[in-house]
């Protein structure tokens, strides 16, 4: 079974937070700047690190992984997905 310490939870989204991912407002390209995919490469690593054999990711960035039930009840198959939203700056607007 996979476990997740609480008690590194706010380290793990601390990480998160400090990797620049601002995209770049006049790109055509997905995503918008490579920069952009460090993040994937760190949850991808964590979930190697955690057991997950199956985790990749495609060319946009986007992360994918199976995570096995922890329960031998039966479940419903639950498909989680998760965006990042990537904020451009936001000029102070006085109100």
């Amino acid at each position: 079974m996979i476990q997740i310490s609480p008690d590194n939870i706010a380290d793990r989204f601390m990480r998160y937070v400090k990797i620049d991912t601002q995209s770049d407002p006049t790109s055509t390209a997905h995503p918008t700047t490579e920069k952009q995919k460090d993040l994937s490469k760190l949850l991808l690593k964590e979930l190697f690190g955690m057991g997950i054999t199956d985790a990749s990711t495609d060319e946009y960035g986007y992360v994918y992984a199976t995570i096995p039930s922890n329960s031998d009840k039966k479940i419903f198959l639950l498909f989680v997905f998760v965006r990042m939203l990537i904020q451009h700056p936001i000029a102070a607007v006085p109100m």
